[in-house]
């Protein structure tokens, strides 16, 4: 590891406190799970990042975060530097600010982008939250460093200086990182260093990062000078070139998220925890059939458990699904479901719990095919075609309507949307015959249901930008709003899924044109209420 640096180095600051609004409405960490009884993370190789001729600490802190990761990810400083120029945070920064804009737009280095994950506040007085939130990634802390400035040119600006006694000091102007806590003695030996003569090994105390240098805090003294800390989840998001995703619900209410990789193998993360505020796993492969896979959606068996379907590279129709009501079961093998060629697959629920499936032929013509009982394991009828637009479609998705009718939605060849619905709540009932829904022309289509059992639908235009609307009311029958622009990160995006939190928030998930998976959520559950900031995922 670096981390050594000469006395005649002026270290800067810049960090300027973040408004207590943010902190007030930030969802808080949750500790879900015992943290290990001691902890560190010590990268190989660290820097300044620009903060010794700089007061961009709180981009250089986001640099350390990164070199945090396995496999370890050094960002060069020109990178740090030019980042925080282009963004106005080079001579000061509030932490929420820098790590908003990484969540979007984070460091470029060698052809891939580096991003936050959501963020998350963490009550840093609480060591049992605290060793929680470090054991799951550096946490990002805002703190007065006067005393700690003394600290570090104690060992002339080298990693293993030791902060002890502080006394409580409100001036917030530097951004550090805690990457380990356990007893002093422990933390110096993965340092290499040796507890200086009159302070206790014993003293339970934190691995901070600041300055091109890691050192150890006392738990006291940590908490006399910070006034912020965050968790991000994941810290880092490293590059994953996706070009489509779907979401489904757990049976606990946790969502799991497929992506399909642009080599068409499937992989998948979930909610950690059924807190609907709680982090995510990492991406993780998940079972693949040989050749990879075009798309995928996801259905829901009316005993509750998760089938997964899938269209390969030949056009078959393949399906997996969880062997048990466990939300942490596992899937049976892939199986084929024998029938026509398919390029898009969709799912839904019928009104008595059978799934029901629909797909879109080469030629742009749909089939369907549903449960033949209420039975999770019953037989699944054969392919049959179904009532299809004039000149086919390309894209399609279900939604539920407030009574449970699945109303179906569609895109034509010429960018059109289309829909059509169950006459009744019977779910052997007929289709209406198809209508348009008149707006931009759309080349993806998604549908979700707001707290309230509206249907939201959501369309990406032709130029990747996103609009949406809605049913005005929760009357199933009510008149659908107006098409109008939806936020849309920078660039736009190539496809689009809708996942509902365990507290029935909607949350969005879409891939943008460089492959990367962004996500934003309603901020509370009143159905009206605003949406985040789209955030790397």
């Amino acid at each position: 590891m670096s981390g050594t640096v000469t006395s005649s180095q002026s270290p800067r600051r810049g960090a300027i406190p973040s408004p207590r609004s943010l902190l007030a409405a930030a969802s808080p960490h949750v500790a879900v799970a015992a943290a290990p009884p001691n902890f560190i993370t010590v990268p190989q190789e660290i820097s300044m990042w620009g903060n010794d001729v700089h007061g961009d600490c709180v981009t250089a802190e986001e640099a350390f975060a990164k070199a945090c990761n396995a496999p370890e990810i050094f960002i060069a400083d020109n990178e740090v530097i030019a980042w925080a120029t282009r963004h106005g945070v080079l001579e000061g920064a509030n932490l929420v600010q820098v790590m908003q804009w990484m969540q979007s737009d984070g460091f470029q280095q060698d052809g891939d982008i580096y991003d936050d994950g959501p963020y998350f506040s963490v009550n840093w007085t609480d060591p049992t939250i605290l060793q929680s939130a470090i054991s799951r990634g550096p946490v990002k802390i805002g703190i007065a460093a006067n005393q700690l400035e003394t600290a570090w040119r104690s060992t002339g600006g080298r990693t293993g200086w030791f902060a002890t006694g502080f006394q409580s000091d409100n001036a917030e102007d530097h951004c550090v990182s805690l990457c380990g806590y356990g007893t002093f003695a422990w933390l110096a030996q993965q340092l290499h260093v040796q507890v200086p003569a009159g302070i206790d090994g014993n003293t339970q105390g934190y691995a901070l990062f600041t300055w091109n240098t890691i050192g150890i805090i006392d738990q006291h003294s940590m908490v006399a000078i910070t006034h912020e800390a965050w968790l991000r989840q994941p810290t880092t998001v490293t590059p994953a070139h996706m070009k489509f995703i779907a979401a489904g619900d757990l049976e606990d209410g946790r969502i799991q998220l497929f992506g399909i990789e642009t080599n068409g193998q499937i992989v998948s993360r979930w909610k950690a925890a059924t807190n609907p505020n709680s982090a995510w796993t990492a991406w993780a492969g998940f079972q693949t059939p040989p050749g990879g896979v075009s798309s995928v959606c996801v259905g829901v068996l009316s005993d509750g458990r998760m089938q997964l379907f899938a269209t390969d590279t030949h056009g078959r129709t393949l399906s997996c699904w969880k062997t048990t009501t466990d939300p942490n079961a596992a899937w049976t093998a892939w199986s084929v479901l024998d029938g026509p060629s398919l390029k898009f697959i969709a799912a839904g629920d019928l009104e008595d719990g059978r799934i029901q499936l629909f797909g879109i032929e080469t030629n742009g013509q749909i089939v369907s095919r549903w449960k033949e009982t209420a039975n999770p394991n019953a037989a699944w009828t054969s392919w049959a075609g179904f009532q299809t637009p004039s000149g086919g479609v390309s894209t399609i998705c279900v939604g539920l309507l407030s009574d449970k009718r699945m109303q179906l939605f569609a895109t034509d060849t010429q960018g059109r949307t289309l829909s059509c619905w169950k006459t009744t709540t019977d779910p052997n009932a007929a289709w209406t015959a198809w209508s348009v829904l008149d707006g931009p022309s759309l080349k993806f289509i998604a549908a979700g249901d707001l707290e309230d059992g509206r249907i939201q639908l959501f369309g990406i235009e032709t130029n990747g930008q996103i609009v949406s609307l809605w049913k005005q009311t929760a009357n199933p029958n009510s008149a659908w709003t107006s098409w109008a622009g939806f936020q849309t990160p920078t660039g736009g995006l190539s496809s689009i899924c809708v996942g509902l939190l365990s507290d029935k928030r909607m949350q969005l998930f879409g891939t943008d044109t460089q492959g990367r998976v962004l996500s934003c959520w309603k901020t509370t559950t009143d159905p009206n209420a605003a949406w985040t900031a789209w955030a790397t995922f």
